[in-house]
């Protein structure tokens, strides 16, 4: 299944923010093992990369979009998702742009912890903590491939 991965998972792996660091990491696990056909939004890489840079100089912002790009492939933002996304009734037009750029490029599920309720569109929206109920379990646990 098509999935995006959300801006939030990724930074709870690069900057190990507990207490989402390990469910994070599964999803992260799963994708780059191929459990999970993994995407990211080209406007996600540009977010990670001015977070990552602002909060810590000990981590390279390039290595990291290196190695997100790396596990996963990117999807665009079109002029179509833009006027979408000022079409929804979302007041987080960041978000909007995202899930209508997902829903062009036919993906079916986002990984977020962030609430959002898509009840109208035809996209499923879960937390990293609820990945097992989607995907086999038995993931191994091992060293990170992002951190």
């Amino acid at each position: 299944m098509k999935t995006l991965i959300d801006t939030n998972v990724w930074l709870d792996v690069l900057q190990a923010r507990e207490p989402f660091f390990s469910d994070s990491l599964k999803v992260l696990q799963m994708v780059a093992s191929g459990k999970i056909e993994g995407y990211v939004s080209v406007q996600s890489l540009t977010d990670i990369f001015k977070i990552v840079k602002r909060s810590s100089k000990e981590t390279d912002p390039f290595k990291s979009l290196e190695k997100i790009t790396f596990i996963c492939d990117m999807i665009d933002v079109s002029p179509e998702d833009v006027f979408s996304a000022l079409l929804s009734d979302d007041e987080d037009f960041d978000r909007a742009v995202r899930v209508y750029s997902a829903l062009r490029n036919d993906i079916k599920m986002i990984i977020t912890r962030t609430k959002m309720n898509l009840d109208e569109l035809d996209i499923t929206v879960i937390e990293p903590s609820e990945i097992g109920k989607y995907v086999d379990k038995g993931v191994e646990t091992g060293e990170s491939i992002i951190g």
